[in-house]
């Protein structure tokens, strides 16, 4: 069986790295944790493939588009200290860009668990194709902050429930 399905989702993605700070010698002197987090709103369009018959699994693939609504970016050293820097959470929406599109593939089950009730599992693989940083700024000047693309993993569980015929 072919379909197309759609869904829209609410996703947090985040990216997570640490930086090192060290003496004009080399010794460390502290060690922080930085990141970002990106809310979206986000639309698969999926073309659905679907096999079997009581318990039915399936593939799908296609393209998402989604609409950064918040951006932001933390800052801190988790108990440790470079030079008195302090803990930093900022929004920080305005240097990526709002709109990201990539594809978008999965499979997954849909498995009968009651006679009314059905339980779908799909794991997603999501990759972006559009560079999401917006912002120039020296500091970063050949860093590899130039350009970022999401590429994130998903698992969706779902009940539904069937009323009497």
């Amino acid at each position: 069986n072919f379909s197309i399905r759609t869904n829209i989702l609410y996703e947090r993605k985040a990216a997570l790295d640490s930086i090192t700070f060290t003496d004009q010698v080399g010794n460390i002197i502290g060690a922080h944790l930085y990141g970002y987090n990106y809310d979206y709103l986000t639309i698969p369009i999926l073309a659905k493939y679907s096999f079997g018959s009581i318990n039915k699994f399936f593939v799908n693939t296609g393209p998402y588009f989604s609409y950064l609504m918040k951006g932001s970016f933390t800052y801190g050293g988790g108990g440790q200290s470079a030079g008195g820097i302090e803990l930093l959470d900022e929004v920080v929406t305005n240097r990526f860009n709002r709109f990201d599109f990539g594809l978008t593939f999965g499979f997954g089950g849909e498995l009968k668990i009651l006679e009314k009730l059905l339980l779908t599992i799909e794991p997603r693989y999501n990759l972006g194709l559009t560079n999401i940083i917006n912002f120039t700024d020296p500091a970063f000047e050949g860093s590899d902050l130039d350009d970022g693309f999401h590429n994130s993993i998903n698992l969706l569980v779902g009940i539904s429930y069937f009323p009497a015929k």
